[in-house]
């Protein structure tokens, strides 16, 4: 069963400057972590957002991912705690508050999904991690789909007017 997950937006000040900016602050972090053993920790997505990957995935202990935050830590780009926030982006383990603000911003995006020609877009549920996901091969939708203009022309429009992050598979 494929489900295509979202990770939250980054929060923090913003800044007129693209060094400063928060994709620019996550690729060095990532590059940190990756040269403080985490070797798989990967760099944003296009949209300054980390994926959402498990310990597993990422072939580390929880101790050594730690160790690599700790090293890190000096290097990201938003405020708050940076266990919390990276467990709620990476593990999906985040503050119900903010599990139900993504949820409310996807069910934007799937409202506007459905109105931009994409009429089976699924509502988001939550999956086992407690995050929201879009369940779409229940709702008929394959792989082959999300990779197309008929995906991702309205993708790009119901992005840039909810703000809603970018499905990930």
């Amino acid at each position: 069963m494929a489900q295509l997950a979202s990770t939250p937006t980054q929060g923090g000040a913003s800044s007129t400057s693209s060094a400063d900016s928060p994709q620019n602050g996550w690729v060095a972090f990532s590059a940190c972590m990756r040269s403080d053993g985490v070797s798989k920790f990967p760099d944003p997505a296009g949209n300054g957002e980390l994926p959402k990957v498990s310990l597993p995935q990422l072939g580390v202990s929880s101790s050594r991912f730690q160790a690599a935050q700790t090293a890190c830590q000096g290097l990201r780009p938003t405020g708050g705690s940076l266990t919390q926030e990276l467990d709620c982006l990476m593990l999906g383990n985040c503050p119900a508050a903010e599990v139900e603000q993504i949820r409310t911003a996807e069910l934007t995006y799937a409202r506007c999904m459905r109105s931009h020609g994409v009429p089976n877009w699924p509502d988001p549920t939550l999956n086992s991690q407690g995050m929201p996901v879009f369940n779409v091969t229940q709702a008929g939708i394959g792989r082959q789909f999300i990779h197309s203009s008929l995906f991702m022309t309205p993708n790009g429009e119901c992005q840039r007017l909810t703000g809603a992050p970018v499905p990930r598979e």
